[in-house]
């Protein structure tokens, strides 16, 4: 034998070994939770003490009078959970007021179900290529039960796809219309290799700024080889910061899975950014006939949800909701998209809350911290301290900070400003140690050089001991 055959024979002994080593893998799903399209509107009462939930929130509209925040509370399987009856679920409401949180005494609830939804345009990439192709009948008879199913005000568009992308219709409410494009036209370009980029340009191109409806929806049907393209995701991150969301309904089937020629290209960190995107919900089927749900799911999770209605307070610039749900709290904040007065903008800038009091850039905060006499080792008490100032710091990610360490005047100017500066390097250590970067912090030791209080008694002596931290920049 030659040694380019030699060569031939080892590489397919390589593949075979690989091949079987393939099949000994216990057959462990890489695929992360995914959201299926069967699935069912609930109540709070529904759940379980062990059922994983969410708590998501966006901003519906927002009047200088009034604002109205979309609340939905879902499982990892995408049920959609009411909280109409279980209002005492949310515990507080807040607004972010010149540079302090008030609470919101005075709010509605209220749930909004498909028959008044507000309208929403969709546009509707399906993949033909290589193996699609063959099963196109069925996934167009699929996609007519999801223009079937949509609002009368809503308006559908649809692509279709493979190497090059066709548009069969633009954005219509005539569902008749719709159907009779979408069985009717097709175009020798259907079939071969995936382009699903191409498909995501087009509706950028052609049919985004001819869009009528205030919402937007982009939905891609394909397999995982037509989900998996880094083109495709940067144009739909791109359209999520204009709040243009984009699902992905992927077909995918649990044998597929144990082959060897999927574990061969495809790492557990690919199927990720399939299954995980940052930009929409993804919806995997395992069988053509379940595409029709996973559609129409996408338009249920847009319609069906709780909705929150209070007075808005003038120069908000935030808000947060506080719920407790299953024996968790959930806290989350959305941004105001309504500017502030000039003269509320510049207190914004330049002061913030900490605990119950506003505070300046460069006034000094007193830090709870404690030390044993003579010590730089913080004691137990200091925990929870520490855990107020990670929390500002997280809260306003452009902060900075100085850590400052004071003592009395017993003792030497030497071995004070030593042991002053040795605690504030400690409560920096600490907040490095939970995660804050380092550039963010400065600590320094100014011994009794700067008291605010007479050394002359014990309680003066007392408040000269302290550690505080003064914001450099916010």
């Amino acid at each position: 034998m030659n040694v380019k055959g030699e060569y031939v024979v080892r590489i397919l002994y390589l593949l075979f070994i690989s091949a079987i080593i393939t099949s000994c893998i216990a057959k462990r799903s890489l695929v992360p939770p995914v959201t299926k399209g069967n699935l069912e509107n609930k109540s709070l009462s529904d759940l379980d003490p062990n059922d994983s939930i969410n708590v998501e929130i966006d901003l519906e509209h927002e009047y200088e009078q009034d604002v109205e925040i979309r609340y939905k509370v879902q499982d990892n399987d995408g049920n959609y959970y009411s909280i109409e009856n279980d209002k005492n679920s949310i515990s507080r409401i807040e607004a972010f007021v010149d540079s302090q949180w008030i609470v919101i005494e005075d709010w509605d609830l209220i749930e909004k179900e498909k028959s008044n939804c507000t309208p929403h345009d969709y546009t509707l990439i399906l993949d033909m290529s290589g193996s699609m192709k063959k099963n196109e009948e069925l996934i167009s008879n699929e996609a007519v039960s999801f223009i079937d199913y949509k609002n009368e005000t809503d308006e559908i568009a649809i692509i279709k796809y493979a190497t090059t992308p066709i548009l069969v219709s633009g954005f219509s409410k005539d569902s008749k219309l719709l159907i009779d494009s979408l069985l009717h036209k097709n175009d020798t370009t259907i079939g071969g290799f995936t382009k699903t980029d191409l498909a995501y340009l087009l509706y950028n191109d052609d049919l985004k700024a001819n869009s009528v409806n205030p919402n937007q929806s982009v939905i891609l049907f394909s397999d995982l080889s037509g989900s998996w393209d880094e083109k495709f995701d940067s144009l739909a991150l791109a359209n999520k910061r204009q709040d243009i969301q984009t699902h992905k309904v992927v077909y995918f089937p649990d044998e597929q899975q144990n082959t060897f020629f999927f574990r061969f290209i495809y790492s557990k960190d690919n199927i990720k950014r399939v299954f995980e995107p940052k930009y929409g919900k993804v919806f995997r089927v395992e069988d053509y006939k379940n595409i029709g749900a996973s559609l129409r799911r996408i338009i249920d999770q847009n319609c069906t949800f709780n909705k929150i209605i209070f007075h808005r307070p003038e120069n908000a610039t935030k808000y947060r909701i506080y719920s407790q749900i299953n024996g968790r709290e959930f806290i989350d904040e959305i941004n105001s998209t309504i500017p502030i007065s000039e003269e509320s903008q510049a207190l914004s800038d330049s002061s913030f809350t900490y605990g119950n009091d506003t505070v300046k850039v460069g006034q000094p905060i007193l830090l709870n911290v404690y030390f044993d006499t003579g010590s730089d080792s913080l004691l137990a008490e200091s925990n929870e301290e520490i855990e107020r100032v990670f929390e500002i710091l997280t809260e306003y990610p452009n902060m900075k900070i100085e850590i400052r360490g004071h003592t009395d005047n017993r003792g030497s100017l030497e071995y004070n400003t030593d042991l002053s500066e040795r605690r504030a390097t400690a409560v920096l250590n600490s907040l490095i140690e939970k995660g804050i970067d380092e550039s963010r912090l400065s600590s320094k030791g100014y011994g009794y050089s700067q008291p605010i209080a007479t050394n002359e008694t014990p309680e003066g002596r007392a408040k000269n001991r302290r550690t505080e931290f003064v914001v450099i920049e916010k």
